[in-house]
């Protein structure tokens, strides 16, 4: 765009950041830093993936792309082709490095930081600095690329999980790495404003309003120390409260007669409470002894674990046309279809007509003692995603909960309570909506936009520096913030990365499933 020429490009995330508190803070004047930008920017919901979790967000807008076309879904992959629906593998940068806008521009000589983006462990080779974000270990592992880097800011790393000191240590990092190389993009991600609402909402501590003037102080310290640097300000989705209710997906299922579990009474309630039980309880209760199983069981019986957490292994497949796939505060359902599934009984002449039967019956789905609806948004998975994994990792139906919902998989009943110790411990949630700001070089002021998802940050960055955008991303670079509009142009980048293996090591993968429980995603 015009008079861009030869700027650089700032892009703050906020995790979990979302205007239902940045617009009353701006009315009362705690924001200063974010509302001036807004005030000379655009800005907007930004409309998170489905489901709206760390894992697959920040993965979209790194990558411009959807979660079938990487292939995340969660911090664990999923594999629908196995009835426990995980591989019980870890999603690390070895599934997309190379495929980012740090990898994008360091292909065209470009310097960049990446300071503490999610997903980026192990570190990988860019043109500039990378230090890795959530889940990383805190300890004992290589965080930075160089990796030279690490010995130098590891007094300011060692987070220890106190989500106090994450803003901190991330600014100190990010200010450490623009005087180094000065690049040409930073992207910083500060991940306080998310802990902080998962343990703090609702109470009247201040703690949520601390944690967005925090954040606000640090961008304008990053403002002063890039005067010639145009800003994005973003979040990976919204917030909101832990859902009071439990919809049983697989009891729905159960009664259109599409299920048919082996358990009744008492043994089926056990089976499914437990999935819920073990978000909790592998926290709080039981975690020295559930982690030893997961250490040192065969990763067969591992995959038996989660297929009883689901509930699963009290299903009788040979008599069961569709099934549930658990995604966080949203859900989907897989057809047991044969020749994909390992007894699967579903013709393929079938499975279309099925599936519009499902979503009737979802439709009018209701809480029988309020009359309540309970799902507010239903798919079919190719209306919302599209890519290499759309078969393997994608359930063929997926829907999104009214906010008093989430998903459960007990088999004796709809409707059950939220544990009422998750909610005590982890009484914050996400939304679908979290913020999109643009402020700078041709941007347009006070300029309010709708529609923005979080794949098309990646190629409206690529734009605003005057880069083609990638020709593998399914995002759309946002012309309505520009003041004059140009040609968007295209290109297939096809970089490669390296540096990054293709697994964790068990000490690492130990490091990052402890802290994914702090957050109650394990």
């Amino acid at each position: 765009m015009p008079g861009n020429e030869g700027r650089k490009l700032a892009i703050i995330g906020l995790d979990g950041a979302s205007f239902r508190f940045i617009k009353p803070l701006i009315e009362q004047n705690k924001l200063p830093n974010i509302a001036k930008l807004m005030r000379n920017g655009s800005f907007g919901a930004l409309r998170s993936t489905i489901p709206p979790i760390t894992a697959c967000a920040w993965l979209s807008f790194m990558t411009g792309k959807n979660p079938a076309n990487h292939g995340a879904f969660d911090f664990r992959t999923y594999n629908l082709h196995k009835y426990s629906c995980y591989d019980e593998e870890f999603v690390n940068s070895a599934d997309f490095r190379g495929t980012t806008i740090f990898d994008f521009l360091s292909a065209e000589n470009k310097s960049v930081c990446a300071i503490k983006v999610p997903l980026t462990y192990p570190p990988w080779k860019i043109n500039g600095i990378m230090v890795s974000g959530y889940p990383a270990p805190t300890k004992g592992a290589i965080v930075t690329y160089p990796p030279e880097l690490n010995g130098e800011i590891n007094k300011n790393f060692r987070l220890q999980g106190n989500p106090h000191y994450d803003s901190k240590y991330t600014f100190e990092i990010a200010m450490h790495a623009i005087e180094k190389i000065n690049p040409e993009l930073l992207c910083v991600v500060f991940s306080e404003i998310d802990w902080i609402e998962h343990w703090h909402w609702g109470k009247k501590d201040n703690e949520i309003e601390h944690a967005y003037i925090t954040a606000d102080g640090m961008i304008g310290r990053i403002i002063d120390a890039l005067p010639d640097a145009d800003f994005v300000i973003m979040s990976d989705h919204g917030a909101g409260a832990t859902p009071p209710h439990n919809f049983n997906t697989n009891y729905f299922l159960r009664q259109i007669g599409l299920l048919d579990a082996k358990g009744k009474g008492k043994i089926a309630k056990v089976a499914g409470n437990l999935t819920f039980l073990g978000v909790v309880a592998f926290t709080e209760f039981a975690r020295s002894f559930k982690d030893a199983i997961k250490r040192f069981l065969p990763k067969g019986m591992q995959e038996g674990i989660s297929a009883t957490m689901q509930s699963t292994s009290s299903i009788n497949w040979a008599n069961t046309k569709a099934y549930r796939v658990p995604m966080y505060l949203a859900d989907g359902i897989e057809i047991n279809l044969k020749g994909r599934q390992p007894l699967g009984i579903v013709e393929k002449g079938e499975y279309e007509e099925l599936r519009n039967k499902i979503i009737a019956e979802l439709k009018n789905a209701r809480n029988p003692k309020t009359n309540e609806p309970i799902v507010k948004e239903i798919y079919k998975k190719e209306e919302v995603y599209s890519g290499k994994y759309i078969e393997s990792r994608t359930p063929d139906i997926v829907f999104l909960y009214n906010e008093n919902y989430m998903g459960g998989s007990a088999l004796d009943g709809l409707i059950s309570k939220t544990p009422w110790f998750l909610r005590r411990r982890i009484p914050g949630g996400h939304a679908m909506d979290g913020i999109f700001i643009a402020s700078g070089a041709g941007i347009k002021a006070n300029n309010e936009i709708s529609g923005a998802k979080i794949e098309d940050v990646a190629p409206t960055v690529l734009h605003m520096l005057n880069m083609p955008v990638d020709e593998g991303m399914d995002g759309r670079a946002l012309e309505e913030i520009f003041e004059n509009k140009r040609e968007i142009k295209k290109k297939k980048y096809g970089t490669e990365g390296g540096g990054a293996e293709a697994k964790l090591s068990a000490q690492d993968e130990e490091a990052v499933k402890q802290r994914l429980k702090a957050l109650g995603y394990m």
